[in-house]
């Protein structure tokens, strides 16, 4: 990784998608004032973190005089905020299951600067990533901070989960939503950043359109061909009398899909990521790592959960399109199951429980 702690140069013209939430954003960079909070949600993996922090550099770039969404990443303002040397800009990501006063204190100071005049940029920033996840102390703080909000202070925030934060931190925001593309679009633009067209193709079907999503799943060699032989297998079994026997035979596959995702998104959630992988300036390896290099253990747990959970859409969704193809009520019986798994995974149950649990189900449901 270079000194600015990108992994590569990135431009607004390289943002693949989310035309409509981009041109919006654009268009703030013209008025006159700006709102003091925004709110960009949307599905994960979309590339809202990226808007963020390609906004802001437009928005303080010192030669961006026509005030498009663009910056020039040469000028002083641009390479300070790459280098994430800027102490008019906070950016902010949980380190655990939640975003705590002591974490903010850790890496900040505190949000009492965020009423303080900006020393260098014509704005003070702050920048909270997964902001839902901020807990209910830093929640009451930030609420304060809305409520009058400072001069010169501007936040953003991103998440893609809003209807988790508190109703009057949402209310006092201006939201911006991004969605997902059409999948045959991100599969062309994958093949144009270098993806052979069997990969492109599973990367957009299993993402669903997320271009970042899309990415890190072809980060892992041979990872997604092992992922659509196991759904194609699985569905091949519940097409025909599914007993809970030849269910479990395919416990360890998910359970390995699952562990092999879990490194991937790992890997991009510390930082370590190979140099053609574009990296947000503060995602870089954590310093917060325990005496074995790993992340911290709450943190571990949920981006474990998050894993096993995305193979487990992958099966829903091949489900879907097997009905699609067939006719026969493969998802629409077993939407339930899904359900029910997916809250296993909210409470703390063992990840093989989840799937020993989903697997009997499955098979319960064709009888």
């Amino acid at each position: 990784m270079d000194e600015t702690g990108l992994a590569r140069e990135f431009r607004a013209d390289d943002f693949f998608g989310a035309q409509a939430p981009r041109e919006f954003l654009g268009k703030l960079l013209m008025r006159p004032s700006l709102p003091p909070t925004l709110l960009l949600s949307g599905p994960g993996g979309v590339g809202k973190a990226l808007a963020a922090f390609l906004w802001i550099k437009a928005l303080v770039c010192e030669n961006n005089t026509q005030h498009s969404f663009s910056a020039c990443d040469e000028c002083r303002t641009c390479r300070s905020l790459n280098a994430l040397n800027q102490p008019d800009f906070v950016a902010i990501r949980p380190r655990s299951t939640e975003i705590t006063i002591k974490q903010i204190r850790e890496d900040y100071a505190s949000f009492r600067d965020a009423y303080l005049l900006p020393h260098n940029l014509p704005y003070r920033l702050f920048l909270l990533e997964e902001c839902h996840l901020l807990n209910e102390e830093v929640s009451n703080m930030m609420l304060k901070l809305l409520e009058e909000p400072p001069e010169r202070t501007l936040f953003i925030l991103v998440t893609d989960k809003p209807y988790l934060l508190l109703p009057t931190i949402r209310s006092r925001t201006l939201e911006v939503r991004f969605l997902t593309e059409p999948t045959d679009r991100l599969a062309e633009y994958l093949r144009t950043q270098g993806a052979d067209e069997a990969q492109a193709e599973l990367a957009a079907y299993f993402s669903q359109g997320r271009v970042g999503l899309a990415k890190q799943l072809l980060l892992t060699p041979n990872f997604l061909p092992a992922l659509a032989a196991a759904m194609s297998r699985i569905t091949r079994r519940l097409q025909k009398k599914a007993t809970a026997g030849g269910m479990f035979a395919f416990r360890e596959a998910v359970l390995e899909l699952a562990n092999v995702h879990f490194q991937s998104i790992l890997k991009v959630d510390e930082g370590e990521v190979p140099p053609d992988f574009y990296l947000l300036p503060w995602r870089r390896p954590r310093e917060d790592e325990d005496d074995e290099g790993q992340a911290a253990p709450a943190r571990r747990n949920a981006l474990e959960r998050a894993s096993l959970q995305f193979v487990l859409d992958c099966l829903r969704l091949a489900l879907l399109k097997a009905e699609e193809q067939s006719g026969s009520p493969l998802a629409s019986t077993n939407e339930q199951v899904f359900v029910h798994a997916r809250s296993q995974l909210e409470v703390n149950l063992r990840l093989d429980q989840v799937v020993d649990s989903l697997l009997i189900n499955l098979a319960d449901a064709r009888i």
